[in-house]
């Protein structure tokens, strides 16, 4: 999908007309949630919200550890990784940028070989997020002004990449490809033009399951479990895979993250406005997964509650799970509610009245376009005379 100038609000109307075959594709149909989730568990537990998080504390504690051991060991790097991360998530980008340069001069002093060339990817792979996460950690006005850290930590990401292609299960090529496509800079070296595409074009990931995998791993082990965009990327790709259920689980969260604020971060606001409405879809029969999503998202919610406790209790005792192999011994994660088993709907082949329900979506979508488009013509007439 391209979004740009005239070609910008070609681009909407056409995903408006686009968007009616997509959207009868999501009906919801006998394929049940149940179904659907058999292998795919992670994707499930991300969708409604059931991802392990840790308080503040934990991540300051395992810092203040690990500076004094740095103190004594220097040459330890796995150490200088750790403390680096500890402070991002503290959102000490600074700081943590700077323990990557301590890093890197003892990078310097190894020998060739592959103990290098793992810490020397570690090194980029840490270095670029802590950048980017800089960058995005501003305000909007603040990220649009200055593409600096962004800029650099997609060519330190990039290079990671280049040293070792598989690391994380190649989930970085998902996370450098989402950063091109907060770049205009980027984008329009790709297009050759001030167009934009959609996160999901921008993957150009032809195995949807991949692009499913990939970004569903953005939300697990990175930062993106509250970003909007993501989340509508991983909704667009369940519904090429036609995955009804799934798809109303990514809708029904994507709903709730806007609920609470969450928007957009890309620069384009006609792309913003796509992300925002690309939880639009048509599905029949959803009650039973609408109800099942607000039942597992209360015992995903009681459950993270009830894990931070755990965690901090434990803190306060002057334990951590990097020095207390005992740590997780009194853990017993919850189970999400049974899942609905069978679609309510009828064995009998669809009548008038459900084709009516297929059709006039559909007809509504070209008359829409069809009156948009004279529009836009109109409006290049006025501006041409």
């Amino acid at each position: 999908m391209f979004f740009g100038s005239v070609k910008k609000r070609l681009g909407l109307l056409l995903l408006l007309l686009a968007a009616c075959p997509m959207m009868l594709a999501c009906l919801w149909d006998r394929d049940t949630l149940a179904t659907e989730a058999q292998g795919q568990m992670d994707l499930v537990y991300t969708l409604v919200g059931w991802v392990d998080r840790y308080p503040d504390e934990y991540y300051q504690m395992r810092l203040e550890r690990v500076r004094e051991e740095l103190g004594k060991h220097p040459e330890k790097l796995d150490l200088y990784d750790d403390a680096g991360v500890a402070l991002d998530r503290l959102n000490r980008s600074n700081e943590a940028i700077a323990v990557m340069a301590e890093k890197k001069q003892q990078i310097d002093q190894l020998p060739e070989g592959e103990e290098k060339d793992t810490h020397q990817y570690r090194y980029l792979a840490n270095l670029g997020t802590f950048y980017i996460h800089r960058w995005v950690q501003q305000g909007r006005e603040a990220r649009e002004a200055d593409y600096t850290d962004i800029a650099h930590g997609e060519k330190l990401i990039a290079a990671a990449i280049e040293l070792n292609p598989d690391a994380h299960f190649g989930r970085e090529k998902y996370q450098l490809k989402t950063v091109r496509w907060l770049m205009p800079a980027y984008q329009a070296k790709l297009l050759g033009s001030g167009d934009s595409v959609s996160l999901l074009d921008m993957l150009d990931e032809p195995d949807p399951n991949k692009a499913v995998e990939g970004l569903t791993g953005l939300i697990r082990l990175g930062a993106a479990w509250r970003s909007l965009d993501v989340h509508a990327a991983v909704m667009g790709a369940l519904m090429q895979r036609e995955n009804s259920s799934l798809v109303l689980l990514a809708n029904l969260r994507m709903k709730e993250l806007k609920a609470n604020g969450a928007e957009s971060i890309h620069y384009d606001p006609d792309v913003r406005e796509h992300v925002a409405d690309s939880g639009r879809v048509l599905l029949r029969n959803t009650k039973p997964v609408e109800d099942w999503y607000v039942a597992a998202r209360k015992v995903a919610d009681a459950r993270n509650l009830a894990r931070r406790d755990y965690i901090k209790e434990r803190l306060d005792l002057g334990q951590h799970p990097d020095t207390h192999t005992e740590f997780w011994s009194e853990w017993q994660e919850p189970s999400l509610p049974a899942m609905p088993s069978e679609a309510e709907i009828n064995d009998k082949p669809r009548d008038y009245r459900e084709l009516l329900t297929l059709g006039v979506p559909a007809s509504v979508g070209v008359v829409g376009f069809v009156i948009g488009l004279c529009w836009l013509i109109k409006q290049e007439k006025k501006a041409e005379g």
